[in-house]
């Protein structure tokens, strides 16, 4: 008698049991997702660019007529004091070159050309009957060619095997360190330019750096720049760089991102928590006392991140960011994407 009562027993409380774990298999966990906190903060608006790298002030070390380097003492990035002799003039050499270039095939108005300034036209063109008088073309030519001011050389181009200069520098010497950046900006941001901005300077030969700089000057007139197939307006931008390091070197390619103005307590939801019904109406789920609440909101501007909000969130609101794992009233478990662990919380939004 009492092993029947134990078997009936034992055979009610497994079925308690197996009712317990059939409705608790029935009922759905909530969905896990990942939320974040949306606080007010201070949104930029800002103009990116491109250009180059250039020095704030260099000189163009040339000759009106065209020179034979005798020999160059220089190479690019010497430091050089004003006065210093750059190169010297191989003089017969360059009289040589030069009736070489100009003479016996109807060049010699460009021959005249090239030494005004330098000689005198009627004793060239004496020269020219009379080539015993070559000495006198040579002593109208100078003997050095010296730096017009302190600097770093940046640019070598005398050359000792031929012609160089008369309209192309032999030498450019940067008189400082200060650097800019030429820029060409769009004629559709032209307008929210204004001198005195700041800016974050990148670029993929100085790639491990970012620098900062300001518009120290903005062009009176726009040019045409062809950009890839057909033109573009744009007007030139300079740009000061701030204390440029090493690893900026003018005649590098450079970005730069200007800021034209910034915008205090916004609010802006993350790309990925908005969605369209089919009415066309933006909306996304907040996470409320652990429930998905399809919220209807109002974008503005697009920023980096997303989407600024006039209406529909408020400051310290939990949107969801995968929208797409959950209905209207469904219930949640939010994981904030702020969370490195992904630990789970539960969300006291009202």
């Amino acid at each position: 008698m009492c092993v029947k009562k134990y078997v009936a027993l034992f055979a009610a409380t497994a079925g308690i049991l197996g009712v317990i774990f059939w409705y608790g298999n029935t009922q759905k966990k909530p969905q896990k997702v990942e939320t974040t906190v949306i606080r007010a903060q201070t949104v930029s608006s800002t103009v990116l660019c491109s250009g180059k790298v250039e020095d704030a002030k260099s000189y163009d070390v040339d000759s009106q007529v065209p020179l034979v380097a005798g020999s160059v003492f220089v190479e690019e990035g010497d430091y050089v004091k004003k006065g210093d002799i750059l190169m010297t003039v191989d003089r017969e050499a360059t009289v040589e070159a030069l009736m070489k270039k100009y003479l016996g095939n109807g060049k010699e108005t460009q021959l005249v050309q090239a030494m005004a300034g330098v000689m005198d036209a009627s004793e060239l063109m004496d020269y020219l009957k009379n080539p015993e008088q070559k000495i006198s073309a040579e002593l109208a030519l100078p003997e050095t060619i010296a730096a017009p001011a302190s600097g770093i050389v940046r640019v070598v181009q005398a050359q000792t095997q031929g012609l160089s200069g008369g309209g192309s520098p032999l030498f450019v010497v940067a008189s400082s360190q200060q650097l800019r950046v030429r820029l060409a900006v769009s004629e559709t941001a032209i307008s929210d330019i204004q001198v005195g901005q700041t800016a974050s300077i990148t670029g993929t030969g100085f790639k491990n750096s970012v620098y900062t700089g300001s518009v120290i000057k903005i062009a009176d007139s726009a040019t045409q720049r062809l950009n890839g197939v057909s033109y573009e307006t744009v007007v030139e931008v300079l740009l000061d760089v701030d204390q440029p390091g090493r690893d900026l070197k003018p005649g590098l390619s450079a970005s730069a991102t200007i800021t034209t103005g910034n915008r205090n307590n916004v609010l802006t939801v993350p790309y990925r928590s908005i969605r369209t019904d089919d009415d066309g109406r933006e909306f996304v789920f907040r996470c409320v006392d652990n429930k998905a609440v399809k919220t209807f909101v109002s974008l503005g501007e697009e920023t980096e991140e997303g989407y600024m909000v006039s209406e529909g969130i408020a400051d310290g609101d939990v949107v969801i960011l995968t929208p797409e794992l959950v209905e209207d009233g469904m219930e949640v478990r939010a994981i904030p994407l702020e969370n490195g662990e992904g630990e789970e919380v539960e969300s006291d939004a009202q």
